[in-house]
């Protein structure tokens, strides 16, 4: 059988978890804390892309986008 979820066991602040437990049912707090998370690493990994765009183009006169375009296509096509 194929693992779609793993448990984990970490802290967060109490402001947030008193608001999770405030705006979120209990039945989706789950989904809801994978989609916020997956969300914050997708924009991470973007920043990454374009950090490293950026860092291989200095002094260059021209800039070869292509690759990157792809690769932020892709990764906006990843499903949480």
């Amino acid at each position: 059988m194929v693992q779609t979820s793993r448990e984990l066991s970490f802290m967060i602040d109490l402001d947030i978890a008193d608001e999770l437990d405030k705006l979120i049912p209990a039945s989706q707090r789950n989904t809801f804390v994978s989609h916020a998370i997956g969300n914050e690493l997708a924009m991470r990994r973007r920043s990454m892309i374009v950090s490293e765009m950026l860092e291989n183009c200095l002094g260059m006169p021209t800039v070869a986008t292509g690759k990157l375009l792809s690769d932020l296509a892709e990764d906006r096509k990843r499903d949480f």
